[in-house]
């Protein structure tokens, strides 16, 4: 059976819906054609950490914040799990 797939304003998709990669695009886009060419602005921890602290509080909410489950979703080790979350001061 294949999915309805639809060209949308951030990039390939299923219908109704947009990709998450395009609507990443754009909000970093928007995020660096803001910028001053500043050298000093850090844009790669930046963006990493904007998506990777909601990606892991997500992922806790949906398994009701089973450490071990949300490491198993997310790919990695629980133990690198709980480094994260020590390091956005969610433990």
């Amino acid at each position: 059976m294949e999915t309805d797939t639809a060209q949308t304003p951030y990039g390939k998709g299923q219908a109704g819906s947009a990709s998450l990669d395009g609507m990443i695009r754009m909000k970093v886009k928007d995020f660096v054609d803001k910028l001053d060419d500043n050298p000093h602005v850090g844009l790669y921890d930046k963006v990493i950490e904007s998506v990777e602290r909601p990606l892991v509080e997500e992922t806790l909410r949906h398994v009701g914040g089973n450490q071990t489950k949300a490491g198993k979703l997310l790919g990695i080790n629980r133990n690198t799990l709980r480094k994260k979350l020590r390091h956005y001061g969610m433990l």
